[in-house]
């Protein structure tokens, strides 16, 4: 029987590896201080979302993170060609993982009510 591995806490987790196979390439490698480096910006980056969203949602009084909470928490941490890139990767993310668990993208436009689907004749 296979023994089972526990599985690990977010704060557990290290970004290095993943960013080292990003990075690889046969011209240039990433040195180990340069991937401890990108690590802990990455671990920032992360915990500065978490707070600004919390903030947010603390804000709307809501109680449930949605995509607005975390658009706005991303346009507050990140600015200039980042944050534009940041805000498309989780738009795209969020239309991939839509598309995956079969659920509903209401990210587009909003349906027209009262008016019958257009019939495919």
């Amino acid at each position: 029987m296979p023994k089972e591995t526990p599985k690990k806490s977010f704060a557990e987790r290290r970004f290095a590896t993943y960013i080292h196979k990003k990075a690889k390439t046969k011209e240039i490698s990433l040195a180990g201080p340069a991937l401890v480096a990108s690590e802990l910006l990455v671990e920032h980056i992360v915990d500065t979302l978490a707070a600004n969203a919390r903030f947010a949602v603390k804000y709307g009084k809501n109680g449930t993170l949605n995509k607005k909470h975390m658009e706005a928490a991303t346009r507050t941490a990140m600015g200039g060609r980042l944050r534009g890139a940041a805000v498309k990767a989780g738009k795209q993310a969020l239309a991939t993982f839509a598309k995956n668990s079969g659920k509903a993208d209401n990210s587009g436009k909003a349906k027209s009510k009262g008016q019958p689907p257009a019939s495919s004749d």
